[in-house]
């Protein structure tokens, strides 16, 4: 069997019959395209958007999304600097290579059902795509597949399925656990509140979720749960956020050089946070410093000037 969109696959290996599934790494954009397999796709490194079915996601490093056959989506990098290439792993693959009773169509309700035995909310939904700050687990998984792929030992088709599973139920997992809304009861508030002073005190500091969410006592899972459900925003948005308001603060009050503001803030890339600079601001730090009026420089800031990320 063949992948019917071969200006998909880019000349890339195809599906072959007695395997339904292969893996692949891309560092290209791609135009809007759809296809007859079921497509995995990790964003391993970068920052971007992905287009599905006309709705635009944020992407960056760990976003990872399973998409149903017949699903119209392409994936885009936001640089100034052409050169500059997303790095995607892609897993695309038959649904039966689960067996005969997963549909192409409803692969995702399919393999909720099989898994779950039916409980809980089946997502209704032909795609999913999670935007993961902590786990980086799914890349060795894709490794893995990859590698038994290539050298084809004993029983690999089995290892790959077992990884494939172990991927989609993480995913599924995950997405639960990003959609749902944790009661936010007063003493949870306050601690959200003391982790939200604890940030804006070390903003420039190398924070991750793990520090803060041991500073109130959450697990880092709960605490990214209820730092969202609190502030709208994932704990990476809201730090990146932070930073960028910061430095629109020091560009118009200070005479620093950009890239001082950049250390400044807590950047010791300078290409990540010209990234995330225009991303969040929506021109380059530059740019900013040129044109923006100095009686705006105080009405700038976390809540009234910063784009929001797409939901």
């Amino acid at each position: 069997m063949v992948a019917k969109n071969k200006s998909y696959m880019r000349g890339q290996d195809a599906i072959l019959d007695n395997e339904n599934i292969t893996v692949y790494n891309s560092n290209k954009d791609t135009s809007l395209h759809k296809h007859d397999f079921i497509e995995l796709v990790y964003f391993k490194e970068g920052i971007g958007t992905h287009t599905i079915n006309g709705d635009t996601l944020d992407i960056s490093s760990g976003s990872l999304c399973l998409i149903n056959t017949g699903v119209s989506h392409s994936y885009q990098i936001n640089d100034a600097k052409k050169d500059k290439e997303i790095s995607v792993k892609n897993c695309i693959f038959y649904p039966s290579f689960f067996g005969a009773d997963y549909h192409s169509d409803t692969f995702i309700q399919d393999f909720w059902k099989k898994t779950f035995k039916g409980e809980g909310p089946v997502p209704e939904r032909n795609f999913i795509q999670i935007n993961n700050d902590y786990n980086r687990d799914y890349a060795t998984l894709f490794n893995m597949i990859e590698y038994e792929i290539r050298t084809k030992k004993a029983n690999y088709l089995d290892v790959i399925r077992n990884c494939l599973e172990c991927i989609l139920i993480r995913l599924f997992r995950d997405y639960l656990e990003d959609t749902s809304k944790p009661q936010i009861s007063p003493i949870n508030g306050e601690l959200i509140e003391k982790a939200l002073d604890y940030i804006n005190l070390h903003y420039n500091e190398p924070l991750t979720i793990a520090q803060c969410a041991k500073y109130t006592g959450f697990s880092s899972v709960y605490f990214s749960r209820l730092f969202k459900a609190y502030t709208k925003y994932t704990f990476r948005t809201y730090l990146q956020r932070l930073r960028c308001e910061k430095a629109c603060a020091l560009l118009l009050k200070t005479e620093l050089s950009i890239q001082s503001v950049c250390m400044e803030v807590g950047y010791s890339d300078f290409k990540q946070f010209y990234l995330l600079f225009k991303k969040y601001v929506g021109m380059t730090p530059k740019v900013y410093r040129n044109t923006m009026p100095t009686h705006n420089k105080e009405q700038f800031g976390l809540h009234n000037g910063l784009k929001d990320p797409t939901p």
